[in-house]
């Protein structure tokens, strides 16, 4: 089990070649991890266009933008 959820906000099109972001189509993000068997809702919003990751693990140095998972566990 890692340090970080990693999961994608974009929607490939791979027949057109074609990203989307999900801002406008969606609000949340539901992501659920079968190794923890836990699921967290995070808003589109807050999360950047092609990928994002919710942090499950203490850093080693301290950032402010870090997004604890547990923050968003349902």
């Amino acid at each position: 089990m890692g340090d970080v959820l990693r999961f994608p906000t974009v929607l490939v099109n791979y027949l057109q070649t074609k990203r989307r972001g999900q801002k406008g189509q969606c609000d949340y993000f539901a992501v659920f991890s079968e190794k923890l068997n836990k699921v967290y809702l995070i808003s589109v919003d807050q999360v950047g266009t092609a990928k994002a990751h919710l942090r499950l693990a203490p850093v080693k140095e301290n950032h402010e933008r870090v997004r604890w998972a547990k923050d968003y566990k349902l």
